[in-house]
């Protein structure tokens, strides 16, 4: 549909035949292939509470050329921050799609110069305020562009914190569960979408899963939806949030069946 679209951060569907990024639709990708926590350490509390930074040696990867851990942990954040902004300065006169996956705040967790130090929360509150301001930089770059009310902006996480790992990650409270488990602090996430004039500012208590952005994203560039074999196959069935959204009707989503272990 002539969208310009572009990953910014951690991959982690395998780099194999048809796999990569540029395989499934993105025209560019800056990144990591994996989570934070490879090529270093044993990934154990002690070692993301010890390690120094330099012991991980993370690989970035543009497009697909492997360039090494040329980018120090604390400045994930800041750097795909930064790259989004300049997608959006060059992109801004067409449509364009841009998914940011920060690696933070998995473990092992790092906060640039600007925000080491500067929560009341340790490290980890350190790293959530940088999310904060890449988040901030990002609104920012649309509003200055005056293309505000033309892009849809959405904010959530693919699970809950990884408490065991302390003052290294978040607490799902009042949930039960983290991480890895099937309880509802595992899979319930914020949810927040960002649409002037399109969007009414509103609560909505339905149920929805990160595979709906899918077919929402298909009905909205192209006024359809994906065909039926990417959104009827044996365990993935990609729901279309657009009315709820856009008209405040009810969620089409009504269960979830999930398991864990």
């Amino acid at each position: 549909k002539g969208y310009a679209t572009a990953l910014l951060g951690k991959w982690h569907l395998g780099l194999g035949k048809g796999l990569h990024p540029l395989d499934q639709g993105f025209d560019y990708w800056y990144g990591t292939p994996g989570s934070n926590d490879w090529n270093g350490p044993r990934p154990d509390y002690a070692s993301f509470r010890d390690a120094p930074e330099s012991a991980w040696k993370t690989p970035l990867i543009v497009n697909r050329e492997n360039k090494g851990p040329v980018v120090p942990q604390s400045l994930f954040t800041r750097r795909y921050t930064e790259e989004t902004v300049r997608m959006i300065r060059e992109n801004q006169e067409k449509p364009f799609f841009i998914y940011i996956a920060h690696n933070m705040p998995h473990v092992p967790i790092f906060a640039s110069p600007k925000f080491d130090g500067k929560s009341a929360n340790g490290v980890y509150g350190d790293v959530i305020e940088e999310i904060d301001w890449s988040v901030g930089q990002v609104m920012k770059a649309v509003q200055d562009r005056g293309i505000e009310n033309e892009k849809l902006i959405i904010f959530t996480s693919d699970n809950g914190p990884w408490t065991m790992f302390g003052p290294h990650a978040g607490v799902a409270d009042p949930l039960r569960g983290e991480k890895g488990t099937s309880w509802e602090g595992g899979y319930r996430v914020p949810g927040i979408f960002h649409w002037p004039g399109k969007i009414k500012p509103t609560v909505v208590n339905g149920l929805a899963a990160n595979l709906d952005l899918y077919a929402t994203f298909s009905r909205l560039a192209s006024g359809s939806l994906p065909d039926r074999e990417a959104t009827s196959q044996k365990g993935y069935i990609s729901k279309d949030l657009t009315a709820t959204l856009l008209n405040g009707e009810a969620s089409p989503r009504k269960k979830w069946f999930y398991a864990s272990g």
